[in-house]
Parts: structure tokens; sequence; C-alpha cells
């Protein structure tokens, strides 16, 4: 994949807030209202343990397992009532949000005035089922609030089916799989299976390689995004609870030869932005061939403010990292 279709792709997923543009063709403006929204709450879905919401966004690190609706006998009679329950959930909080009341979505950045469509669909989807992962990212608000693995009362694929299955769901934009860490999940296959055709983003820590997603991930419109957020084994240690540093980098390799899609992220927070760490992510990425970074923060720390070491640690990271020739794209770094 080019830079441009790679960058396209990867900003539809983290740039959603941008929904106000101005288009010359008049014909674009039928059907669209102008209010505050954004992407995720018009058209977006994501998959969780027990129900759906509509993003992801508002999970405090006091974390609660609420989701906008639960999978109930509806979800299993109707699918199709099922999500018009949802879509009018989504225009309860639309209307509540032109309003000026206090929501969801009270606070967030990514909620912008833009033109958006009157008639709602499911346009995007992030499946993201509280699923087992072998890493402990201090970060993480399962990590934080003990929640490894929730029960499923249905079978992952089966819910996945069900809802591709609606009539209102319609992806256009992307598929986000993103479930606890994916490569170590029994079922792995049979959820690939069900949407290698659509554009995806597909998240791993990469300690463990996948031949199939390697093949997936050579594909034009799918992208894999591992977070490495440490240039040096004992920061690796620290911030994601385990020993594995030089096994993941050596996968991230094997990632991204034969022209695999790989985007590292970076979560700079004040334990891992020093100086030896930000060289020695630098210089994994020359080694291994990496032309893409996403830069972010900890969303949950101190209510999410950016403390100013991390602004002016990404600053200095964006400058070594164009210096070398890599692609950054800034992921809720909102001072710089």
């Amino acid at each position: 994949m080019d830079d441009k279709s790679l960058h396209q792709l990867h900003n539809e997923e983290i740039n959603q807030k941008d929904g106000f543009k101005e288009v010359n063709n008049p014909d674009y403006y039928l059907g669209k209202k102008f209010y505050p929204s954004c992407q995720y709450l018009e058209s977006g879905m994501v998959l969780g343990s027990n129900g759906i919401n509509h993003c992801c966004g508002k999970i405090s690190s006091e974390f609660s397992d609420n989701c906008v609706m639960e999978y109930d006998h509806t979800f299993e009679e109707d699918i199709n009532l099922f999500l018009d329950k949802f879509i009018d959930e989504k225009k309860k909080v639309i209307k509540a949000n032109c309003e000026g009341k206090e929501t969801i979505c009270t606070g967030c950045e990514y909620l912008k005035e833009g033109w958006w469509d009157e008639k709602k669909m499911i346009r995007s989807l992030n499946i993201s089922f509280d699923n087992s992962c072998n890493f402990r990212c201090i970060y993480c608000y399962k990590v934080r609030n003990g929640i490894f693995m929730t029960h499923m009362e249905r079978a992952e694929e089966d819910i996945i089916k069900k809802i591709l299955s609606a009539e209102m769901v319609d992806i256009e934009k992307q598929v986000i799989y993103s479930s606890g860490e994916i490569s170590i999940q029994p079922n792995v296959d049979k959820i690939l299976d069900l949407i290698q055709g659509f554009e995806l983003s597909i998240f791993t820590n990469a300690s463990v390689y996948n031949k199939r997603i390697h093949e997936i991930i050579k594909k034009k419109n799918c992208i894999l995004l591992i977070s490495v957020d440490s240039g040096t084994r004992e920061t690796f240690k620290k911030v994601k609870g385990v020993d594995l540093f030089e096994q993941v980098w050596e996968n991230i390799g094997r990632y991204a030869s034969d022209n695999g899609n790989v985007i590292l992220k970076y979560i700079l927070m004040s334990s891992n932005y020093g100086i030896e760490d930000l060289n020695g992510f630098i210089e994994k990425c020359k080694q291994y061939g990496i032309k893409h970074l996403r830069i972010s923060r900890d969303w949950y720390y101190n209510g999410g403010e950016i403390e100013n070491g991390v602004v002016k640690a990404s600053l200095l990271l964006i400058r070594k990292a164009k210096k070398s020739g890599i692609t950054v794209y800034n992921d809720g770094i909102t001072q710089i």
C-alpha cells in the first residue's frame, strides 16, 4: 500500500472528528443537517461482550460494563428491530447534544459541528469483546479494574454474523478488530473469515506471529496496529507487564515484511517518554523498516488531562520520526 492510501485509511479510524467540510456540489447537502456530532455517534457501532455501544471513547478509569443496549431477546428474535432501537438511542443523544444538555459526548474532542445524514445507518464496526490478553499494559482500563475476560453467553462469531445481516448495517468505512489479544483467541480464524472482505484495522501486541493476519494486511485497505510504547527492554517490561521486548520487535519485522501494512503506536506517558526510549524506539523502527507511527496518550490519566511532558516528548518524537522518513499520525495530543 502506498503512503497516501495508508494515510487515508488510518485517518478514517482516528480522525472521525472532522465532520465539517465545504463541498461545491449542492447535492452533497441533500438529506443532511448541520449540528454537532461525530462519525462514531452517527454511524458507528462497538460490539462488546454484553451489548453494543456508539463508541469506546467514554470508558473511564472507573470502568463499568455498561452498554447502550444489551443482547436481549430482541437481538435473538428480530435483529432489525433491535438495531432500530439502537438508532433511536443515537438520535436521543444527538438531540440532547444539539440542545446543549450533558450527554455521554460532553467534553469529547471528537464532537464537532458538521453536515450529517438525517438517515442513520451503521457504516463502521468495532469488534471489541472483552477477551483474554497475555499483556498487562499499565494504561489499560481492564488491567486497572481487574477485568481480563468477560463470560460470553453467545459465540462472538454468531453476534457478528447477526449484526452484518441487518438491513441498516452497510459497512462502507471499516471494521476495527481489537478484542483483547486476538492472536491468542481460539476463534480468530472464524472471525477473520467473516470480516476479511472489509477494510480492516487489526490491533495486536505482536507477541505471537499469525500468518493469516500477515496475509490479510498485505491487502490494499487493511492495516495492523501495534502499540510498543517503549524503546528499551526495561521500559517495555514496566509499561506492558511482560518481558517480551525483542520477541515483539522480531514479530513486527515479520509483519512488516513482504509489504505488510503496519502502523506502530506509541502511547506517551511519564514512564516512557525519556530520551533513551524515544531514541531506542526510532532506531528499532529503522532496523525493521517501519514507515508509519501513531502517537497517542493515556486517555484515562487524570481525567484525560495531557501533561506538559507528554506534549514536549511528542514534539521530539515527531521530529526524530520525520527525520528518519517515518510518517506520523497524531491521535489525541491536541496541543501540537
